[in-house]
């Protein structure tokens, strides 16, 4: 036998009603903001200097390794290439580690010289956790934001229909069969049309880019697809594979 309790509230009973909590956010002083800084810089330093030293180190070996076989030919202009190369890519760790130390700290990278146009700091903002507070764009799209763009293509899309649609045939014939392979045909045909029209737009739009000479006088340039040449002789524009 199944029992029924009844609940009833009593007059002396109050409801309370719980007010939206706002969260707090952090602001710090100047003097323990500089301190963050200075914590951020350091880290970023020992990550620069460690991959600089590894990178040395690859150097070193592959130097004598050479020396060692005999192939002298050309090795002082191949170490300086590589030892250049190893110094731009410590110094690409330790910004991108100052950036990842910074925002986790809460606080901005310590800059000097003047902004460029376009950039968080022309706009007051100084790393990426406040931009992201204020709405900003990600100064660097994610793997899986790039992967969503990509398939949103047309031909990425003509792929997954086509894919689909392959399926569709092996279904017995009726009803539902037609009408899936009507309605996936249709959208094959209004995505390759998409990506004509996308081709179009890309080979016969032009930029105007804005020069200032030494005197001050603004010139334009005519920039236009990569697809098309200048044929000096016939005067005309011709229509080439992009490289």
């Amino acid at each position: 036998m199944i029992k029924k309790f009844i609940i009833r509230k009593s007059p002396k009973f109050k409801e309370y009603k719980l007010k939206p909590v706002k969260p707090k956010v952090k602001q710090f002083t100047t003097e323990a903001s500089m301190l963050r800084k200075e914590a951020a810089e350091k880290i970023a330093r020992r990550a620069e200097y460690t991959s600089l030293e590894k990178g040395m180190l690859k150097i070193r070996s592959v130097a004598d390794k050479m020396i060692t076989a005999g192939t002298n030919k050309n090795m002082k202009r191949k170490i300086d290439k590589a030892g250049i190369q190893a110094f731009k890519t410590a110094r690409a760790k330790g910004m991108r580690t100052l950036r990842k130390a910074s925002d986790k700290l809460g606080v901005g990278i310590r800059q000097t010289g003047s902004a460029p146009k376009g950039s968080f700091r022309s706009k007051g903002v100084q790393s990426d956790f406040e931009a992201k507070q204020l709405g900003f764009a990600p100064r660097e799209i994610g793997e899986e934001m790039k992967a969503f763009y990509a398939g949103q293509r047309p031909a990425a899309q003509v792929k997954k229909f086509r894919k689909t649609i392959s399926k569709v045939y092996k279904m017995p014939k009726g009803q539902l069969r037609a009408n899936l392979k009507s309605t996936y045909r249709a959208r094959i045909k209004s995505e390759l049309k998409q990506a004509k029209e996308d081709r179009n737009i890309f080979r016969s739009s032009t930029i105007q880019q804005e020069f200032k000479t030494k005197s001050g006088k603004r010139t334009y340039k005519t920039i236009r697809s990569p697809e098309l040449k200048y044929d000096n002789f016939l005067k005309r524009y011709y229509r080439t594979k992009p490289i």
